[in-house]
C-alpha cells in the first residue's frame, strides 16, 4: 500500500486533533504547516538509511581537461 504525502500529513494532523486536509493547493492552516513541517522529516529519514527505492545512479559526464 503506497502512501501519498496527502495521507501521511492528513493522517499526521487527524491523530494531534486539527482538521484533515485533502490537498496542498486550499489555504489553510492546517496546509501551511503541513508544507513547511512535513519535507524535513522526509527528507531526513530517507538519507538516513541506504534505502533501494530512494537511490539512483547516473553517469556523469567527465570534465575536460583544459
Amino acid at each position: 500500500m503506497t502512501l501519498s504525502s496527502i495521507v501521511i500529513c492528513s493522517s499526521a494532523l487527524f491523530k494531534i486533533g486539527t482538521n484533515k486536509i485533502a490537498s496542498f493547493d486550499v489555504e489553510t492552516t492546517e496546509v501551511e504547516i503541513a508544507v513547511n513541517l512535513y519535507p524535513s522529516p522526509r527528507d531526513a529519514l530517507l538519507s538516513s538509511y541506504s534505502w533501494n527505492f530512494a537511490t539512483a545512479q547516473v553517469q556523469l559526464a567527465k570534465i575536460s581537461a583544459e
